[in-house]
């Protein structure tokens, strides 16, 4: 129930960010960027939503976001249509918390070197 609720939620996310999109492109306004920024379980639901996963308890837990990560999702042939995933969850922008091994290393972060 709950991970159907969350499902309906994304599912009303993209629906109102697709038609912000497609008035931006009618008035000339431009379009073609969007930057979503939420919690994660919502930005995964979101993200399953658009590629077509079920709303199951396993679908839920596909997608490990992170706080600062990044993913990216394409519309090559416009807003409506299939969303190409570029990336989920990228995050070498976030130094501090790239790890590095330790043994015959006395840095513990690249941050040190």
């Amino acid at each position: 129930y709950l991970v159907l609720q969350l499902w309906l939620k994304a599912k009303h996310a993209w629906d109102e960010l697709k038609q912000i999109e497609r008035r931006a492109a009618a008035s000339g306004a431009g379009g073609g960027s969007l930057l979503v920024v939420g919690g994660e379980d919502v930005l995964s639901a979101m993200i399953a939503v658009e590629i077509g996963l079920e709303p199951t308890a396993k679908n839920a837990g596909v997608f490990r976001l992170r706080k600062g990560g990044v993913s990216v999702l394409d519309f090559p042939d416009g807003i409506d249509d299939a969303a190409v995933v570029r990336c989920i969850n990228y995050t070498a922008h976030l130094k501090s918390s790239w790890s590095v091994p330790t043994e015959g290393v006395k840095a513990t972060s690249v941050d040190a070197f």
